[in-house]
């Protein structure tokens, strides 16, 4: 049973990111990049793919490459999406990158080629001023550029969003879900910022005693310091509240009729599990957020 429900199959390609957003703990986590050798990836793959279980052909084929920034070696991701094109595979890919990767049209078709079938994008904020502060080196009008032309391309966005920096305020996670709605994303992954242990972001807040509770366990989705515009409740229900628009029963409906092959069960489930989670979390605001 655990094989068969191993959707989608992980693989991990290379770790560390070049860029030095300050949300981020991987550059403190991984401070150089580590890249697999090709063939490595390549036979991780077919051996996943062999060593499924048998049913799982009835089940959306996806293989997620795990890496935070898939292109923090340009060169060496060209050369694995090489190497992925030449697969006879029905599965799809799933990877992470920037905005950026909009702007090289080679780029987009060999990705087509390579069977990506969703990028998980890393927008952050729709806010100017928090992109900055965030050190992105992304603006606005690149994250509007690159949701039309990957999805012109034929590949899906799936948009990855950071709430509760200092400019972040109450409402702007239902924009968020607007912008997902506009652009026609096949979903959003919000996430609270958290001041992961041993981070600066971390010890500032601890200096600024903004910092709720040090139980380990909540810091993966959950808000754990106090905001500067709204209070910690609200902002874990702005995390809520645009899931309910971006995963509302109408857009589920639409793109279980029109979404991208392989990946329709998985949003599914995906909004499924986010509806559940809101129930879940209610005892955390209670506990943990209104106290």
């Amino acid at each position: 049973m655990n094989r068969l429900r191993r959707i989608p199959l992980l693989v991990n390609a290379s770790r560390g990111c070049p860029y030095t957003c300050n949300f981020c703990a991987v550059k403190e986590i991984y401070p150089d990049i580590r890249k697999k050798d090709k063939k490595i990836i390549i036979n991780d793959i077919k051996s996943q793919i062999k060593n499924q279980h048998p049913l799982a052909a009835l089940f959306p084929r996806i293989i997620w490459i795990t890496d935070d920034n898939f292109f923090a070696d340009k060169i060496w991701a060209r050369e694995v999406l090489l190497e992925l094109a030449k697969l006879n595979t029905a599965y799809k890919f799933v990877i992470q990158a920037r905005p950026e990767i909009a702007y090289d049209d080679e780029l987009l078709a060999l990705m087509k080629k390579a069977h990506i079938g969703i990028v998980y994008m890393g927008i952050e904020s729709l806010n100017p001023n928090s992109l900055a502060k965030f050190r992105k080196d992304s603006t606005l009008i690149d994250i509007k550029y690159a949701a039309k032309k990957i999805k012109a391309a034929g590949i899906n966005i799936h948009g990855l969003f950071v709430f509760g920096d200092d400019d972040f305020r109450k409402g702007d996670g239902l924009r968020v879900a607007e912008f997902v709605k506009h652009y026609n994303l096949s979903g959003a992954l919000v996430q609270p910022l958290t001041p992961f242990p041993g981070t600066t972001l971390f010890k500032k807040m601890k200096n600024e005693n903004r910092i709720l509770h040090e139980d380990w366990r909540y810091y993966s989705g959950k808000v754990v310091f106090t905001p500067k515009r709204l209070s910690a409740a609200e902002l874990q229900m702005e995390i809520y509240d645009c899931y309910k628009k971006v995963f509302s029963p109408l857009r589920v409906i639409r793109f279980l009729l029109f979404g991208p092959k392989g990946f329709k069960l998985a949003g599914l489930g995906e909004a499924i599990f986010r509806h559940i989670e809101q129930f879940k979390n209610k005892n955390y605001i209670k506990d943990k957020l209104n106290n």
